[in-house]
């Protein structure tokens, strides 16, 4: 039931993109476009399958480019690299990358002035590079299902941000930036490392909570190795876990 819940505010998001949609999955939806005045990179170290992706995608972008896509679909599993050129689509308002081999984004991605929703799900993503601040007009951000270890401070840029969707990852921390956000009215993180929590977290306009599902004006920390506060405490919500830090606060300054 939870996967099903998780997968039906997926398809509810890649409904957004389906507008003005350039898709790739290696090759079986539509027809690639071959770039003819482009030079596709030869990328030292890929296999045979990883180059095709490459090759694919990067003649998808170009396409994209062309013709002032406003969405975008990469669905490659053999795809191990994004290419550099991703950041000539300016016009770019919907970017989903699914079920790819990608463990990182060029910095390029930070040029994307127009995206507004960044959907990644499913791949080996470990890190968001610091030019993710630079996306002014994003409102929803999605790493879900990857190996997400921590948000770069520069996530506090995202000022019209207002969905963080990032379950089913390794996120133990959250940088202080994110606090910027004011206009943040939902986090995701079920399903992450997180033992220990700021205190700073019940300052943000949430409710913090321990649900299977998640909704607005809510921090869901749903499946989380909770130490402190302890799980019994979350769970009690944000004046118990505000209560905690002052009394623990309290303890220290009597040491």
């Amino acid at each position: 039931m939870v996967k099903r819940a998780r997968y039906s505010v997926l398809v509810a998001l890649l409904a957004v993109l389906m507008v003005g949609l350039t898709s790739c999955n290696g090759g079986k939806v539509g027809k690639q476009a071959t770039p003819a005045a482009e030079t596709v990179t030869e990328t030292a170290g890929m296999t045979a399958e990883e180059q095709g992706a490459y090759d694919r995608v990067f003649a998808m972008i170009i396409k994209a480019r062309d013709e002032h896509a406003s969405r975008l679909i990469i669905n490659e599993k053999h795809l191990s690299r994004l290419p550099e050129d991703i950041g000539a689509l300016t016009e770019l308002a919907g970017l989903f990358i699914g079920d790819t081999n990608i463990s990182t984004l060029p910095p390029e991605i930070g040029k994307l002035a127009a995206l507004e929703s960044l959907l990644i799900n499913n791949s080996p993503l470990k890190a968001l590079p610091r030019e993710i601040g630079q996306l002014g007009r994003l409102d929803t951000l999605m790493v879900s299902n990857c190996q997400l270890l921590s948000l770069p401070p520069e996530i506090g840029n995202l000022s019209n941000l207002r969905h963080m969707i990032l379950d089913e990852n390794k996120i133990c921390s959250l940088p202080r930036q994110i606090i910027q956000l004011t206009k943040l009215n939902s986090i995701d993180l079920r399903e992450n490392q997180f033992k220990t929590l700021p205190s700073w977290i019940t300052e943000m306009n949430m409710d913090i909570a321990c649900q299977v599902r998640s909704h607005p004006q809510l921090i869901n920390l749903h499946g989380n190795p909770l130490e402190e506060p302890p799980i019994e405490i979350v769970k009690q919500g944000n004046a118990a876990i505000k209560q905690y830090f002052e009394d623990k606060g309290e303890e220290k300054s009597e040491n």
